[in-house]
């Protein structure tokens, strides 16, 4: 069995905007001078066809999941019924208000185009098109924000070894889209900054600093300060120590080390199911020796196949085996 663990540092970010005591800029606060932008969480609405949901992302810039509910609806010869979804990891982008979501696929016999113009952050009109041989059925939709979603700030993790020995990546995520992104990394925390890197993040606010097995561009230990930034805000964490060392697939236990008192959340996913489903979790501490041990018999069947992450103060540790 080949154990591999992935130590990821979370940073919390610091904004350049100075607020008084009793500002607060939260969703209702939305200066739209230009095209609406909308909302991040689920939107819901309906159309000819039924009803139809789906998801903003966090950066307000794509769509990643949609689902429609059909109801006594046909076109042509296709009658479509029930529940109907699709999801995309790099979403249907939202620009100036507008996107467009084409499913060629999705229902048998049917290209099914969504159209939608957001007129107001938490409202969105549109057409939608169904073709089907030389028979095209067509009508309008309309959906409102019926659950804002988590605002999430800019932030970064570093991703290590299971032995805590190389850094794998420095992963920037929630960052502005186009933006110019730097990665610092400050070893032995002595003020001088020994590894420099910038990208331009990517349609979801993504970087992505990795060392390859080839070449190493930067090392991380613990202690180390890494800082990821772009013009506006600013995020830093100091790295620290844990490692995954056993894990035992007959007694459902993981184990390893970290400092002394250090609190770890220990969590353990089903593999049959996907992606990042919820999974039982255990709070541990290690102890004197510095060693943490979780103990899922009982509670969670650990098998080969599995994995999860342990969370560990401002970092968390996804483990794979």
């Amino acid at each position: 069995m080949k154990l591999q663990l992935i130590l990821v540092l979370s940073a919390i970010a610091i904004f350049s905007l100075s607020c008084g005591e009793d500002d607060h800029i939260g969703p209702e606060h939305h200066f739209n001078y230009g095209p609406a932008v909308p909302e991040r969480g689920d939107w819901s609405g309906t159309a000819e066809f039924g009803e139809l949901e789906f998801g903003v992302n966090d950066l307000r810039t794509a769509i990643t999941r949609v689902f429609y509910y059909f109801q006594d609806w046909q076109c042509g010869a296709v009658i479509p019924e029930g529940l109907v979804s699709s999801e995309s990891q790099s979403g249907w982008l939202v620009s100036d208000a507008e996107f467009t979501i084409e499913h060629l696929s999705l229902i048998p016999g049917l290209t099914l185009t969504i159209h939608g113009t957001f007129t107001t952050n938490d409202s969105v009109i549109g057409t939608w098109t169904g073709v089907t041989g030389d028979i095209t059925c067509s009508g309008d939709w309309q959906a409102k924000l019926t659950r804002a979603g988590e605002v999430l700030a800019p932030g970064f993790t570093v991703l290590m070894s299971a032995d805590f020995t190389r850094a794998l990546a420095v992963d920037a995520a929630h960052w502005p889209p186009g933006s110019q992104v730097t990665l610092e990394i400050d070893n032995d925390a002595n003020g001088s900054i020994d590894f420099e890197s910038t990208m331009t993040a990517d349609n979801l606010g993504g970087v992505n600093f990795r060392n390859n097995s080839e070449n190493t561009l930067f090392t991380v230990a613990e202690g180390d300060i890494v800082k990821v930034h772009d013009d506006i805000t600013e995020a830093s964490g100091i790295v620290l120590y844990a490692t995954v060392e056993m894990v035992d697939t007959a007694a459902d236990v993981l184990s390893g080390f970290a400092r002394e008192g250090t609190i770890l959340d220990v969590r353990v996913f089903d593999p049959s199911t996907d992606p990042f489903p919820d999974g039982p979790e255990l709070a541990v501490e290690a102890d004197s020796n510095g060693r943490w041990r979780a103990d899922f018999s009982g509670i969670a069947d650990i098998i080969p196949e599995s994995d999860g992450w342990v969370i560990v103060h401002r970092g968390y540790i996804f483990i794979g085996w």
